[in-house]
């Protein structure tokens, strides 16, 4: 028994690894949406309708940077999908905020502070 008046589990109790990892991370739900990701993604697209909601897309990838054409085959038609989206290019990794926080947080403020 630990200090928490825990008893470890014993060999026989506990779960494995690999037992572990196919009850969670390989379940149905999980293998599911991974399969139906590209489907889903589509479905949103297809659906989504413009609006005068202001909306902020902070860019963390290089896209446009590297593909000039990405802008013209990929935001233009989601910006015209979406309506009155604010594109802000801070490159960086996948968790932009994470890693340029201050950064992240003055174009957020700036934004926020032009809708007033």
């Amino acid at each position: 028994m630990d200090s928490d008046g825990i008893e470890p589990p014993t060999r026989r109790s506990s779960i494995s690894r690999s037992t572990m990892f196919s009850k969670t991370t390989g379940s149905h739900a999980n293998m599911s949406e991974v399969n139906l990701s590209y489907q889903n993604a589509k479905t949103v697209l297809d659906n989504l309708k413009p609006n005068d909601i202001p909306k902020l897309f902070i860019d963390a990838s290089y896209s446009f940077d590297e593909k000039p054409e990405f802008k013209e085959t990929y935001w233009t038609p989601l910006e015209e999908k979406i309506g009155k989206c604010e594109y802000v290019p801070l490159h960086g990794k996948h968790a932009i905020y994470m890693d340029r926080t201050e950064e992240c947080a003055k174009i957020i403020k700036d934004h926020i502070d032009s809708l007033e």
